[in-house]
């Protein structure tokens, strides 16, 4: 199969496929701060709505991480989402 596709051509498709890739990475990596960020706002905007913020925010990110890493998956634990705040 080498032999009938050129090393020439191969390293052009190569490039291109792999130039995508890096795109597609940095697209995603992008988006998944600007969640991440919206995430964290929405968590201090409900944890300063009056009741005491300790226990309050305590029980909050708890109830949040056991329903998000239910339903999305890994990266929603407490430490995250105290990062994302």
């Amino acid at each position: 199969m080498s032999e009938v596709v050129g090393t020439g051509l191969y390293e052009k498709i190569k490039c291109i496929v792999d130039e995508a890739r890096k795109k597609v990475n940095r697209v995603v990596s992008s988006a998944m701060v600007d969640a991440y960020w919206n995430i964290g706002c929405l968590i201090v905007e409900e944890e300063q709505k009056g009741e005491k913020r300790a226990e309050y925010g305590a029980k909050l990110l708890k109830t949040l991480s056991v329903r998000l890493s239910r339903e999305l998956g890994k990266g929603f634990d407490i430490s995250n989402l105290k990062r994302m705040r």
